[in-house]
């Protein structure tokens, strides 16, 4: 049978099991969401390796490399990094597999991401959602400020919330206002937020709690030995010293000269006459003669 016409038959199959998905979001059957999911994917699992056969055999048909050969270069050209930038590489920086029971849910999410484009401002974000679901109550703005201020992928928690509400449309979700439905779980527990930004804010802070961080394993530190280095002290070898030999010096004594007598003026009473005065002859009135003194010639 022709691979083509096998993918035409399981493509109308898929739209009938997406309408029929429709049908149950509306009735919020949920057992019949899940039955309808997981046989949603099974037919877009079959429908890719389908395609891939069919690429395989054209390729093969224009190249000059066989079916095997045309296999294998793909599988070489899937460990390059250029595929490290492919619209699901996020899924690998977030654990997502407890956020729902559903066995299929990274597998749901994995196939609408591969739909998804980039999402790069509030505006693209606003679009996507009133393209996908015009009644929504999300807008790209409530989005948008959540995954930047928590700094998560905007695109993932898209996804999570287009799966789990079709963005607040449908399930528990429109009571809650809980788009993601952020700790509803099959037993019956709700979470109710006061807003819907609250609500599309509980999804960023899931995101956020639920990061893969790498491990790094701690390299072991070997201890270095320190090795003591004797460090020899130079002395100083002992310089002999010369008895110092004590060499009189005489001084000169400087004579005193002699001390020349100064003959000092002695004062001689002298007897005068005075023949003015009444006294008698007899009586005398005494003066004083100065005399120069001799010099004496040595």
């Amino acid at each position: 049978m022709n691979i083509d016409y096998l993918i035409q038959l399981l493509t109308n199959r898929l739209n009938g099991l997406l309408l029929a998905k429709d049908q149950a979001f509306g009735a919020g059957d949920l057992e019949r969401i899940v039955a309808v999911d997981a046989e949603i994917l099974d037919v877009q699992n079959t429908i890719t390796k389908l395609n891939l056969v069919s690429s395989i055999e054209k390729t093969a048909a224009v190249t000059p490399f066989n079916e095997k050969q045309v296999v294998q270069n793909g599988i070489d050209a899937s460990f390059t990094l250029a595929n490290l930038t492919d619209a699901t590489a996020c899924l690998a920086l977030y654990d997502i597999e407890p956020y729902a029971t559903d066995p299929f849910h990274e597998q749901k999410i994995e196939t609408i991401l591969e739909k998804m484009p980039l999402m790069d401002s509030s505006n693209v974000v606003e679009m996507y959602i009133k393209k996908a679901t015009p009644d929504s109550p999300l807008s790209g703005a409530m989005v948008w400020d959540a995954a930047q201020q928590r700094g998560v992928d905007v695109r993932l928690m898209m996804a999570l919330m287009e799966l789990d509400s079709r963005f607040g449309t449908v399930g528990v979700a429109v009571a809650t206002l809980n788009p993601g439905n952020v700790g509803n779980n099959d037993a019956g527990d709700t979470r109710t937020y006061d807003s819907w930004e609250e609500g599309v804010m509980a999804v960023a802070k899931w995101l956020d709690n639920h990061r893969i961080i790498e491990i790094v394993p701690e390299v072991p530190v070997t201890p270095i030995e320190e090795t003591p280095v004797e460090t020899p002290i130079e002395t100083t070898p002992e310089v002999p010293v010369a008895p110092v030999e004590e060499i009189p010096v005489e001084v000169p004594i400087e004579e005193t000269p002699p001390v020349l007598p100064v003959e000092v003026p002695v004062e001689s009473p002298v007897v005068i006459p005075d023949a003015s005065t009444d006294a008698p002859l007899g009586d005398t009135v005494v003066g004083v003669v100065k005399r120069k003194p001799r010099r004496k010639i040595a």
